[in-house]
């Protein structure tokens, strides 16, 4: 369609189509007649169809659309809201088909309010910006999602002032979000500074360690920021590798004793993930209270704890095998695993509370124990069940009956009648379904809610996981890591385009491909013993480097000459050296600055001791002094400054004991420095350990 075209607009309400257009979008719905004439014309039709469309009463004002279906009836168009809005509420609009809008690279966008719960809008415009097709500078697009609508000024287009329209289809756009002004800059600066330091400083607890929080906040604080702790559950499992039990007992109490009843204002949550909230956790002290409120009415000593069977708890024996299996998986990336961790946050209700963090283990029978009997292993003393102060056994009586007779606190009705309400009476609703108590959307929200948010395993990004397919189940990932998975990258190694899911198993392919390279190297290795050449085929089993000063050219079937030319060389190095600084030869003056003062005499004793370790080929003077055949050739030529180098780091590498030395002198064969050595290896070979 090269000329332009008049149709007449019809609301959305209007209109005959089984769903009307939504409110915020380019896309319009066009009479099937256009597709027809632009088949027709024969041109190549571009990707995306992009038209511009202006009022028909008002050629100045106009803009662009993309298409939603071929649908409408003859000699109509159906106009989103955001379009007709825009056109100044047309009864008549004229198209034309624009086949050379431009792809947009980059965006600056401002959004006119700082958004709080979008923590990645890179992740929420690739999914949320697919409504529109083209962007035009100094428009404001509006998204809706769950209900809340998001304002976004288009500043740039392109980083250029002149590109006023383009495409956003089936392209790699750079989004540059921009504050509104400086208080909206500073809000988002804190919000994002708060929510670093949170995952930043997240405290690993030790087996039996015990923590002092003072000033513990309420969660009902407007600046709230959690503490959150982790436990290493790999240290924890018996017989793993740790010295823990089978029971993980995590504990809160009241530093003071005497303020037991305040125990009810605090509680704890835990879950897999670092992304805990008070709505999103596998195991907490929420339900707790009554049995806090017994214990402070009797007097026994108060605590809320949670206690987690390594050995049974489902989510537990399936983190861990995602971790076994994220470990044996995880060949390209040596960051840290997540899946070997559980996560807490201990939080109070309301004011600020002195605590007590308290983390141990035992098996099931221990833990039984320890809840039967308040004895301890001393004969002498015994725990008192009130204060649970060690006391010794001949005062026991006397100081039970003291200190039930102490004025306790009793414990806050008003807080315990508010949490019953929230926890047990109050309606939640998320993803349009109600829940009949607060327990039951948590259910939700940690098991299936597709808003949850989660660090994707590929890109790395904080997004909400997504409503998850049988495949995604059986895979083992959420929705987003499957379509992340999905993307393609280039093996750094051999060039591949590879899924991102299929990396490490395709890494695991390189793996074997190093393993049958490592054991398929056979090094020969120069007879002497300063040299790390592989050996040429001659008599000495001596590299070319090495054997080139004793060739000649004449027969000598007795090796009489060759004996000569050996005693030769070793008499030069003994008496004279070879003159170089960087020599390492024992048997060399230069190298050895003990043989300075040694006479020929015992220069001569020396080369018969050297003379004793050629075993092959058979020497005049080894046939004479009886000297095996069966051992190896060992000779101790001086070499060149590189090739003493390279023996240095040969010695350095074997001490390590990380390779074989058969792949240690190939490294060394194919570089010329210890780093590209060491890179070498760490490619090619397979480490012993």
């Amino acid at each position: 369609m090269t000329t332009p075209l008049r149709l007449s607009v019809i609301s959305n309400d209007n209109s005959n189509s089984n769903k009307s257009l939504p409110p915020y979008s380019d896309k319009a719905n066009l009479p099937q007649s256009v597709l027809s004439e632009l088949v027709n014309t024969g041109i190549e039709l571009p990707h995306p169809l992009i038209f511009r469309i202006s009022n028909d009463s008002d050629p100045f004002i106009y803009t662009y659309i993309g298409v939603k279906e071929f649908t409408s009836n003859s000699g109509e168009i159906q106009l989103p809201s955001f379009i007709t809005t825009k056109l100044h509420q047309p009864t008549d609009v004229v198209i034309e088909l624009q086949p050379t809008i431009p792809k947009a690279t980059s965006l600056r966008l401002k959004p006119r309010l700082f958004y709080a719960n979008i923590t990645n809008w890179k992740f929420f415009l690739e999914n949320r910006l697919t409504q529109y097709t083209v962007v035009n500078q100094g428009d404001c697009l509006t998204i809706e999602d769950d209900g809340l609508k998001y304002e976004l000024e288009i500043e740039q287009i392109n980083d250029s002032d002149t590109v006023t329209v383009a495409s956003i289809i089936d392209t790699d756009t750079v989004v540059d979000m921009v504050p509104l002004n400086e208080s909206a800059a500073e809000q988002q600066l804190e919000f994002y500074k708060a929510h670093h330091d949170q995952l930043s400083s997240i405290h690993e607890l030790e087996m039996g360690q015990e923590v002092v929080i003072r000033g513990l906040k309420s969660f009902m604080q407007p600046q709230f920021i959690p503490q959150i702790y982790k436990i290493d559950l790999l240290k924890w499992i018996r017989g793993g590798g740790g010295d823990g039990g089978d029971i993980i007992r995590i504990e809160l109490e009241m530093v003071k004793t005497n303020d037991a009843a305040h125990l009810i204002n605090a509680d704890c949550l835990v879950g897999p993930s670092k992304f805990l909230t008070i709505e999103n956790f596998a195991y907490s002290t929420l339900n707790e209270d009554e049995n806090v409120a017994q214990m402070v009415v009797s007097g026994s000593p108060a605590s809320k704890s949670i206690s987690i069977d390594l050995n049974r708890d489902e989510l537990i024996l399936n983190k861990l095998n995602r971790c076994k299996r994220v470990s044996n998986d995880d060949v390209v990336d040596d960051g840290e695993n997540d899946e070997r961790y559980l996560y807490l946050i201990p939080f109070t209700w309301q004011g600020d509370e002195d605590m007590v963090l308290r983390v141990t283990s035992g098996n099931q029978s221990e833990v039984a124990q320890g809840t039967e009997t308040g004895t301890i292993n001393d004969d002498s003393m015994k725990q008192c069940p009130n204060c649970s102060k060690l006391i010794p056994k001949k005062n026991f009586l006397l100081h039970e009956s003291r200190c039930r007779r102490q004025n306790v606190e009793p414990v806050d009705a008003k807080l315990m009648q508010f949490k019953h309400m929230q926890l047990y009476e109050k309606k939640y609703q998320c993803c349009s379904q109600e829940f009949d108590s607060f327990f039951d959307m948590v259910t939700h929200k940690s098991v299936t809610c597709p808003k949850t948010l989660h660090e994707c395993r590929f890109c790395h990004l904080i997004v909400p996981r997504e409503l998850a397919t049988y495949q995604d189940k059986f895979e083992d990932l959420t929705h987003h890591e499957n379509l992340c998975g999905n993307k393609t990258q280039e093996c750094f190694k051999c060039g591949k385009i590879i899924r991102r899911k299929d990396l490490s198993k395709h890494m695991k392919m390189h793996e074997l491909e190093k393993a049958e390279y490592s054991q398929a190297i056979t090094f020969r290795k120069c007879s002497n013993v300063n040299c790390i050449n592989e050996a040429s085929a001659n008599a000495l089993n001596l590299c070319d480097l090495c054997f080139g000063p004793l060739y000649i050219a004449q027969h000598d079937p007795s090796n009489i000459k060759l004996q000569s030319r050996i005693e030769r060389k070793y008499m030069l190095q003994l008496s004279k050296g070879c003159g170089h600084s960087w020599c390492n030869n024992e048997y060399c003056k230069s190298g050895n600055h003990r043989l300075s003062n040694n006479s020929m005499k015992e220069n001569m004793q020396l080369i018969n001791e050297l003379f004793a370790s050629i075993h092959q080929p058979r020497l005049p003077i080894s046939e004479k002094n009886g000297v095996p055949k069966d051992s190896a050739t060992r000779v101790y030529f001086c070499v060149n400054e590189s090739v003493s180098n390279k023996n240095i780091w040969f010695d350095i590498l074997k001490s390590e004991g990380g390779y074989a030395e058969e792949v240690i002198l190939q490294a060394l064969k194919v570089n010329n420095d210890e780093l590209s050595t060491r890179q070498w290896l760490k490619d090619n070979a397979i480490s012993k350990s």
